[in-house]
Order: structure tokens, then sequence, then C-alpha cells
């Protein structure tokens, strides 16, 4: 997941991401921040901050109201993407 904060880019990287996921990923936010620096006039070197699941820091945080960091716990959050017995 990107989180663009314009000063900075974080890329937060999911616990059971493998090694091409990440690679990949950083890739994707490194091309995202040249993109943007060509229609928003951000510098290219704008700094892109990976954050890894259970380790987000106060200033990744920060940017979502509410944190709850019971869910963001390991196996305390549930994915909206989960099937449920009446989805067909």
């Amino acid at each position: 997941m990107l989180l663009d904060v314009v000063s900075e880019v974080y890329l937060w990287i999911g616990g059971a991401a493998n090694e091409n996921e990440k690679r990949e990923a950083t890739a994707l936010a490194q091309m995202y921040v040249v993109a943007c620096s060509a229609t928003d006039g951000r510098d290219v070197d704008t700094p892109i901050t990976v954050v890894a699941a259970g380790a987000e820091p106060p200033m990744f945080k920060c940017h979502f109201i509410g944190w709850d960091a019971a869910k963001a716990a390991p196996g305390g959050y549930c994915s909206p993407r989960r099937r449920m017995p009446f989805d067909s």
C-alpha cells in the first residue's frame, strides 16, 4: 500500500509479502514518485519510507484517524475481502 503525504511516500509492506513482492513494490513506489514529480512539481528525490506490518511508526499512524493498535496486531484484522457465507 502507498500512502502519499506529498513530502514523503510511505510504502506499507504486509507481513505475508514475499521477496519479489517487496522488490516490485519498492520499484513501483519509485516510479510513482517520478510520475508525480512530472505533474505536481515535487522533488524526484521525495523520500520513500518502507513500513513493515506490525512495526508502523507514529509518523505513519498519525495519518489514520482512530488508528486501532489491537487491529494492527497480528491476528487482529479481518480482511473485508474474506468470503462471507452468503457470497455467491
